[in-house]
């Protein structure tokens, strides 16, 4: 690794400084880093979708599932880039075997729900470290700024939640109302329906491309926060910057070389001409010598020392500190300060890592118990239909009208399906279709206990009776409700034998309501 050669500026950042490194690293590589994905992703998806058209919700969870995998060819060009190396599409997919399964069961297991995620994956794929040594490896890089890849995670999951229903209620918004009030009767059937393979490869398509978006900003920004603690844990800029120093001074060195090769002999001529003429030496005997102690102990240099030391013991290089420590003895054993002391940090060295692993687990705790939170709002959010909200009120007062239609039951026959079939015949067609659908809707009420409320239209009253009853009911009071529909608004009149069937299928469904309900009653008496 070559740190002289990183395109990005190294200094130590905090978490969510570090996210916007990576956040910048997409912007300045999306080309390269989108068609990595789509090239490596988008023929996988489509051929599953393919393979697996009756059951493709599920082809949607197995890519979400296997997301870790794919992910690893961003971190290998991201990787790359930071040090100036730009590898292409070619090779990216041509190398893709050789870094992807890398600890590929931990990564699809246990380590799939870990919110740091984003950070760990740089671990094991650029430093090959497994085990008990990518442990410990981890626990260094978590020691601080950990908690922006937890966010980092939380917050691309509820923004992908949020683009999905977004998207959705912009269809909804952009439809025509004429047409919405028949995709409102079942919107989850439209959505997710199983003879609908259009629909749920929209729904998945949809749900593919939201996760596509997101990935390489997910990608990079929890490998700009390994790359930031790694700087701050290893100090990469003050290395970088005595590296360029040290570059500097060769430079420099050289060049100073150069010009003292070319000078040096010029100024060793000119001191050989200028020497005086050579002078005998003196008699050996005369001569005195002076040993390298003498000459370094000369007065002049012992007063200089002297003055030193004095100017070294006064201020401001002599400082004295005083502190003072009040303390409590109340030990009866026969032990020494030392030993106390030692036994002291001893015992607060272990309270702090127990209450700092204490407080690790219940962070964990409150984030699974924030997530918990998430998906009951999410399902309860579902579950208020309507339908829902009138089973909360139980003891509302019954309808005695409903979209213009009687359902009291004194205006109801003993027959009323063979009462429709009469009244059909002497082409009282009206009065046929609304008394089955009187019949009907008396029958939900007091056989399903269907809730309805003052003022529901056709539409509601289908979908608190498809909440509130079985397939079978809800299949048959559609039918009725789309005829009659067609009938009282649109002016189209049903076929004979068409309306010959809702008859029949009247007495079967309510007379196996009628059944069950006996059979239960003769059980609560026994």
């Amino acid at each position: 690794m070559r740190l002289e050669a990183i395109t990005a500026k190294v200094k130590p950042r905090s978490g969510w400084e570090s996210l916007d490194l990576g956040f910048r690293m997409v912007h300045q590589h999306w080309l390269s880093l989108y068609s990595i994905w789509f090239g490596l992703t988008l023929p996988l998806f489509l051929l599953a979708c393919w393979l697996f058209n009756d059951n493709i919700g599920w082809v949607i969870i197995g890519f979400w599932w296997l997301k870790p995998i794919f992910e690893t060819a961003i971190l290998n060009y991201l990787s790359r880039a930071l040090f100036g190396e730009f590898p292409t599409l070619k090779s990216t997919l041509s190398t893709f075997h050789r870094y992807a399964f890398r600890q590929w069961f931990g990564n699809l297991t246990w380590r799939r729900f870990s919110p740091t995620r984003s950070m760990d994956l740089p671990v094991a794929q650029l430093e090959g470290l497994s085990g008990d040594r990518r442990g410990r490896r981890i626990s260094t890089l978590h020691a601080f700024n950990s908690s922006a890849a937890v966010w980092l995670t939380l917050l691309f999951i509820l923004f992908q939640v949020m683009f999905y229903f977004n998207l959705l209620a912009l269809v909804f918004w952009l439809t025509p109302e004429v047409y919405l009030e028949s995709i409102l009767v079942n919107e989850m059937d439209l959505l997710w329906a199983e003879n609908s393979i259009i629909g749920q490869f929209v729904q998945a398509l949809i749900m593919y491309l939201i996760m596509s978006f997101f990935s390489p900003f997910y990608v990079a920004g929890g490998f700009s926060i390994y790359i930031n603690q790694r700087t701050i844990l290893e100090a990469w800029d003050i290395e970088l910057i005595f590296k360029k120093l040290s570059q500097r001074v060769a430079k420099n060195f050289d060049y100073l070389k150069s010009i003292s090769s070319a000078i040096l002999p010029i100024i060793f001529a000119c001191c050989l001409i200028s020497l005086p003429p050579t002078v005998e030496a003196a008699d050996d005997d005369s001569s005195t010598e002076i040993s390298k102690e003498e000459s370094l102990n000369t007065p002049e240099k012992t007063e200089i020392k002297e003055q030193l030391n004095k100017i070294l013991e006064a201020p401001p290089f002599k400082r004295t500190e005083k502190s003072s420590e009040v303390k409590f003895e109340f030990d009866l054993d026969y032990e020494t300060n030392d030993s106390r002391e030692k036994e002291n940090s001893s015992s607060n060295t272990s309270m702090l890592g127990f209450f700092g692993g204490l407080a690790q687990v219940a962070e964990v705790f409150l984030w699974l118990g924030v997530g918990a939170l998430v998906i009951w709002l999410v399902i309860k959010i579902f579950d208020l239909a309507p339908a829902k909200r009138a089973k909360i009120k139980s003891e509302k007062a019954r309808p005695d009208v409903l979209f213009g239609l009687d359902i009291s039951e004194q205006a109801l026959p003993e027959d009323p399906s063979d009462e429709c079939l009469k009244l059909w015949e002497l082409k009282e067609y009206r009065r046929a279709l609304s008394l089955l659908l009187r019949a009907a809707l008396i029958k939900l009420i007091d056989q399903h206990h269907c809730q309805f409320e003052d003022g529901y239209t056709e539409l509601e009253c289908a979908r608190v009776v498809k909440h509130s009853s079985s397939k079978s009911v809800s299949e048959f009071f559609d039918q009725l409700i789309q005829v009659w529909r067609l009938f009282a608004y649109a002016h189209k009149l049903p076929e004979s034998s068409q309306v010959a069937l809702l008859a029949e299928e009247f007495k079967t469904v309510f007379k196996d309501a009628d059944l069950s309900d006996a059979n239960n009653h003769s059980e609560l008496n026994a």
